[in-house]
């Protein structure tokens, strides 16, 4: 069995500890959804998250992360692809 995890839509104290505790107990994925957070809160998770970890973890937002961590990609949605009528 594979554990996806995909995270609360907001940040909260410990996050970073109780992700890497999964990690460490097999969490195959995790997709960082944080739809109304700026690019500065996901650094401050990512860079609290030990690097052996960040291959696992999808973004939701703030794309252009993928640039400066070596993360296993991106979830789009018809919400961010498709242009709005």
């Amino acid at each position: 069995m594979k554990l996806f995890v995909i995270t609360t839509p907001f940040f909260f104290e410990g996050e970073s500890r109780i992700i890497t505790h999964l990690f460490r107990e097999g969490m195959q994925r995790l997709h960082l959804r944080k739809p109304q957070s700026d690019i500065d809160r996901f650094r401050l998770l990512l860079d609290a998250i030990p690097v052996e970890y960040h291959s696992r973890i999808v973004l939701h937002e703030h794309f252009e992360l993928t640039a400066g961590y070596r993360l296993a990609g991106i979830h789009l949605t018809c919400r961010k692809v498709l242009p709005e009528a």
